[in-house]
């Protein structure tokens, strides 16, 4: 019987024969964790600000980042444009390209805290064939306590009624560092929107119920025609529906809406109370919190309260969403598919080690960072040009340093040594 062979007898016997132990109390802390499937079904397709930013901010613009496949062989680095390694990395399974498997992996990622990479081995193969993601509000990882260490012993992957167990040498994990009790036992990551589910919930609520008061506000105002004459009620209809002609209210209903009175009345204005616009303002309030936890701009998700902001401003809004946000997520995810994946390519295809594959993120034409290199660039022009001018000026080198020293912003032995080696 060969070691993978007797892994799988002892792991699957129904009894467990003690080779795995559910810690103590871990129960209890996946209770009291909300729903594995609560951040796919509730926080992202329920809600447009976490969709919003998750999907139009982060994995679309990390999709526009071609993925290069390369080839490493000492200090010499090239594309990979062909051969059976390209053609995985181009297409992992027969139903996903790149772009789809990256658009899934990203979304579990930053929805789930955790991605599990699968891959199939055919007999005789040492890589994998096709790759696949699990999803992972059905997984389930199992664990072990040794000693100190809590370690992975396997999966479990519920779909379509069934259980289908897996062994922890298919399966790379990739994910989030997550401190909390629940991830030390269950060995899963902490994703931004479990960070955040207070904030999201908070958003849920102020979106039902700003939608429930534009459906049920009162109408804008009441209108009256200021004779000394009440109008008879078919009088009233047809002056109603004149107004309403004239002010564009289409749909029946409220909101908006001004009434045409049948007595002499002075004009009331209506609307929201203090507290319904309250209710309102406290939305805006929480999408900045949520925001913060993505770690981009609340004006790039059109923020009431930024929009006199400069573009300039905005410019760098984006730029830091590329850098804080974007490029990160995108890079730790591409290093979680290398693992998976990309070292046992090179393991087979240079057994010697003496080249190795590798994936590169190709960023020369993202316009967001573009600038930001232009900008640096024209910065670095401007200080040589400083340094220049005052090192050439006919004054001490004591002035010298001292001015250094105050344009640079820099400490006086930074500036010494500038004067210094002017003079060799």
């Amino acid at each position: 019987m060969g070691v993978l062979d007797y892994i799988r007898s002892v792991w699957f016997d129904a009894k467990g024969n003690g080779t795995y132990t559910r810690p103590i109390g871990l129960e209890k802390l996946e209770a009291d964790q909300h729903d594995l499937k609560y951040p796919f079904d509730e926080a992202y397709a329920k809600t447009s600000d976490v969709y919003s930013i998750v999907n139009n901010k982060i994995v679309k613009n990390a999709l526009s980042i071609p993925w290069v496949p390369m080839i490493r062989k000492g200090d010499e680095e090239e594309p990979v444009t062909k051969g059976r390694f390209y053609d995985f990395v181009m297409n992992p399974n027969p139903e996903q390209s790149i772009q789809d498997f990256r658009e899934q992996g990203l979304q579990q990622l930053m929805l789930g805290g955790t991605v599990f990479f699968y891959g199939s081995v055919p007999f005789g193969f040492t890589v994998v064939e096709n790759g696949y993601q699990l999803h992972p509000q059905m997984t389930r990882i199992i664990t072990k306590w040794e000693g100190m260490f809590n370690h992975v012993k396997g999966y479990e992957y519920r779909v379509g009624g069934k259980d289908f167990k897996i062994l922890p040498e298919l399966i790379s994990l990739l994910k989030f560092a997550n401190p909390s009790d629940f991830g030390i036992n269950s060995q899963r990551g902490l994703a931004p929107v479990t960070a955040g589910y207070l904030t999201i919930e908070g958003l849920r609520g102020s979106q039902a119920t700003h939608a429930g008061l534009l459906k049920n506000q009162v109408a804008a105002g009441i209108m009256s025609n200021e004779s000394e004459y009440v109008m008879t009620p078919k009088d009233q209809e047809r002056q109603q529906k004149l107004l309403d002609a004239r002010l564009g209210v289409g749909e029946p209903g409220w909101a908006g809406k001004i009434i045409q009175s049948m007595a002499k009345v002075k004009y009331t204005k209506l609307g929201l109370d203090p507290t319904q616009l309250k209710i309102i303002e406290g939305k805006t309030l929480k999408l900045r919190d949520l925001c913060n936890i993505f770690d981009i701009k609340s004006e790039l998700m059109n923020d009431p309260g930024t929009r006199s902001i400069s573009n300039g401003y905005i410019n760098k809004s984006e730029r830091d969403m590329w850098k804080n946000a974007v490029l990160p997520n995108d890079e730790k995810y591409l290093k979680g598919f290398e693992k998976a994946y990309v070292k046992a390519w090179s393991k087979r295809d240079f057994p010697a080690g003496n080249a190795e594959y590798f994936i590169k993120q190709d960023t020369s034409n993202i316009l967001a960072l573009k600038q930001d290199e232009k900008t640096k660039a024209e910065k670095g022009k401007s200080t040589a040009e400083i340094i220049t001018t005052i090192l050439t000026a006919e004054i001490s080198n004591e002035a010298k340093i001292q001015t250094l020293m105050r344009s640079l912003e820099i400490p006086r032995d930074e500036a010494e040594v500038f004067v210094s080696t002017d003079q060799n």
